[in-house]
């Protein structure tokens, strides 16, 4: 369930930008190249913030990576709804992209190293499902919500609602275990029983 939720809430995130688009040119008077740039620039974090990631996972654990990287692009994201200008605004989705960009395979790691292998096919269908709807609830969010505040408050209040994860990040702190595999990598054989025990 929490690997589920990590891609949905994830996916959401990724699909902010697109969707609160047409709302930011006309606040900021976007050129197209602009629009183009503010469009990538969660993607440009995510290509940086990807490559270490498994190395990061290898070396401070899954769990770890999850929770720290969760909670940062959630921060960062609300914190881009107080955005005064777009340079500080692209700035910020630059930057949470790379904290998304940490997280986005630590749900595969965890498939490989905790699911049974006659359900790994099923979880990730399962998984994946999820990645798709996150990416249909920011549009349909932008729809709802902004026509019913304002062009120039309700893009706004789309990133604030993408501070919603650090909730889930407080819950995978407190229920997720580490993956018994790591810990025993690492030598935690009695931590490592008794998160596969769980």
């Amino acid at each position: 369930l929490f690997r589920s939720l990590s891609w949905l809430i994830e996916s959401y995130d990724i699909g902010l930008t697109w969707s609160v688009l047409p709302a930011l040119t006309q606040q900021f008077a976007l050129s197209t190249a602009m629009k183009s740039f503010v469009a990538v620039a969660a993607n440009i974090g995510i290509v940086i913030g990807i490559v270490p990631a498994g190395r990061l996972a290898d070396r401070f654990g899954r769990r770890k990576v999850l929770l720290v990287g969760t909670a940062a692009y959630a921060i960062l994201t609300f914190a881009t709804g107080f955005a005064h200008g777009i340079a500080s605004l692209i700035t910020l989705r630059i930057v949470d992209g790379i904290a998304m960009g940490a997280v986005f395979p630590i749900p595969y790691i965890y498939a490989s190293e905790l699911c049974p292998p006659n359900r790994r096919g099923r979880f990730t269908g399962w998984a994946d499902s999820f990645l798709s709807f996150g990416y249909f609830l920011s549009p349909l969010l932008a729809l709802l919500l902004i026509p019913n505040v304002n062009d120039t408050e309700g893009w706004r209040i789309m990133f604030m609602i993408g501070g919603i994860p650090i909730l889930f990040a407080l819950l995978a702190w407190r229920f997720l275990p580490e993956s018994p595999r790591w810990l025993e990598s690492k030598g935690h054989w009695l931590e490592s029983e008794a998160a596969l025990a769980k």
